[in-house]
C-alpha cells in the first residue's frame, strides 16, 4: 500500500507542477510581433495585471486528492518521512496546495505533520532528504 501511495501521490504532483509552469510562462508574456498596431495602453502594465487577474478567476481544486482517494489521514502520517518528503521541496519547504493537489484541510494537516516530523527529527528542516534511513 506505501509504493500505491508514493506512485499516486508522484503522478499527481508531476501533473500539477506541470500545469503550474506551462500557466505562469503564458500568464506574464505580452505578445507584440513586427508590424502589429497597438494602443499606448497596452503597454500599461498595471492595466494587464488587472486584466490577467480578472481572466484568472478562481482557482480550482483538484478533482482528487490522494489521501482521500487512498482513505489516508495525513496527520497520522508524521511518522512516514518517505511519504512526507514528497511534499517538501529541494530546499526543505512545504509545496503549496497547486502542486501537492491536496483539499485545503488535508494541506493544512499535511503541514502539521511535517513539522511534527521536524520536531521530532525525522526530517531536515533546512532541505529535503529523501534518503534518510532510521537507525
Amino acid at each position: 500500500i506505501e509504493q500505491e501511495t508514493l506512485n499516486l501521490l508522484q503522478d499527481t504532483i508531476s501533473k500539477e507542477r506541470v500545469k503550474v509552469h506551462a500557466e505562469a510562462a503564458q500568464r506574464y508574456q505580452k505578445i507584440h510581433q513586427e508590424g502589429d498596431l497597438y494602443h499606448p495602453q497596452d503597454l500599461n502594465d498595471n492595466l494587464y495585471r488587472e486584466s490577467l487577474r480578472a481572466r484568472r478567476g478562481k482557482s480550482t481544486t483538484p478533482s482528487q486528492d490522494p489521501f482521500d482517494v487512498l482513505g489516508l489521514d495525513p496527520l497520522h502520517e508524521y511518522k512516514n518521512y518517505k511519504l512526507l518528503s514528497k511534499f517538501v521541496s529541494d530546499m526543505g519547504k512545504i509545496l503549496p496546495r497547486e502542486q501537492t493537489g491536496l483539499t485545503a484541510k488535508n494541506q493544512r494537516k499535511l503541514a502539521k505533520a511535517v513539522k511534527r516530523a521536524r520536531a521530532m527529527g525525522l526530517m531536515s528542516s533546512t532541505n529535503n532528504h529523501s534518503e534518510f534511513k532510521l537507525v
